[in-house]
């Protein structure tokens, strides 16, 4: 060390600099590792208004409520030439917007159709698409969509508490508390189940109930329809 020369004023100044330049770099490195993946405020639900029509006659126009975390289906029309079975599934996709999946079919010419058309568009502002009519014989169904976020402070939610009940029971007790009519509740078998509900809308209850004996609830208005899964 005694035979090393002094450094000059210049390679001082250009020690410290460095030093001072790499300490800035590990700050930054430390503060990027402890800094957690970005996440998405959850939201408590999404509302969707729909209108569907056919040849200017509307067919439904139901407003869903939904928490994202399960689709929520509907049907309309029965066995008609306007039947249609949908399923709505709303995930948040960044920015304000949503992303809407319809899966479902829709009746053309006495013949079911496949439809899975997806949306994605802004909350506040409605999005619309025209589905079916693959053969040329039939009015294209017209959706249009408004989907904003929660599922409105009026609505009603569902607060049970079940031990060792039925199936059918409990979701026809869901549904006339909720002013819903099941109409095929011989649909629901009367195997025994334990739940317990808190602060949830009714469709996602009843949508539940329906799931534990593998079925699925569809909505028309105040009518409530449980058909087997497999229509989705």
């Amino acid at each position: 060390m005694l035979k090393l020369r002094t450094p000059s004023r210049r390679r001082k100044q250009f020690g410290l600099l460095t030093l001072f330049a790499v300490m800035i770099g590990l700050s930054g490195f430390v503060y990027a590792a402890t800094q957690g993946p970005a996440t998405i405020a959850p939201v408590s639900g999404y509302q969707l208004a729909l209108v569907i029509t056919r040849g200017g006659e509307t067919l439904a126009h139901p407003t869903l409520c939904t928490d994202g975390s399960e689709p929520i289906s509907i049907y309309s029309g029965n066995e008609s030439e306007n039947a249609l079975k949908l399923t709505f599934d709303v995930k948040p996709a960044g920015n304000d917007q949503v992303q809407v999946s319809v899966d479902g079919t829709v009746n053309e010419s006495g013949r079911d159709i496949a439809v899975s058309p997806v949306l994605r568009g802004p909350l506040g502002k409605t999005m619309s698409v025209r589905i079916g009519d693959v053969n040329g014989k039939s009015a294209p169904v017209e959706l249009s969509m408004t989907p904003t976020t929660g599922c409105g402070t009026h609505r009603m939610t569902v607060n049970e508490a079940v031990k060792n009940g039925h199936v059918r029971d409990v979701a026809q007790a869901v549904a006339t508390k909720a002013g819903y009519v099941i109409v095929n509740p011989d649909a629901l078998d009367q195997r025994p189940i334990s739940l317990q509900f808190e602060q949830i809308p009714p469709e996602r209850a009843l949508q539940l109930i329906a799931k534990i004996d593998g079925k699925e609830a569809m909505f028309q208005g105040k009518q409530v329809r449980i058909e087997s899964s497999s229509v989705r």
